[in-house]
């Protein structure tokens, strides 16, 4: 057994390497893994793939948007035109946060003040 599980092992993780190159990632199908097993959500749909009341849960888009203001208004001299956003983006340093979110993102933090 110890044979079998030694080649199997090791057919795998050339199997792994060679895909990777591919760009492709090979994950086990675990319960803790991060990445949706789509055979079971398609198997389950009926369960879950409905609305849902949420309840507790308070969603008041005009006073979320009076907050998001109030936050972002102080500091819309230090990001206006996105500077950093747009050279970060010129440099091809990655997607990141969006034009708008990274606008949000540098409001909250700068009101927030985390330590």
């Amino acid at each position: 057994m110890g044979l079998a599980r030694d080649v199997s092992r090791k057919a795998f993780l050339v199997l792994h390497e060679l895909i990777s190159k591919l760009g492709i990632i090979l994950i086990p199908n675990h319960y803790y893994a991060p990445f949706a097993d789509i055979t079971e959500l398609r198997r389950t749909r009926a369960s879950w793939a409905k609305p849902a009341p949420l309840t507790g849960i308070k969603s008041d888009l005009s006073s979320q948007s009076v907050l998001l203001r109030s936050i972002v208004e102080p500091y819309e001299h230090e990001f206006r035109g996105n500077a950093t956003f747009l050279e970060g983006e010129s440099k091809g340093y990655g997607r990141g946060f969006g034009y708008v979110e990274a606008q949000c993102l540098h409001a909250v933090l700068r009101n927030l003040k985390p330590s």
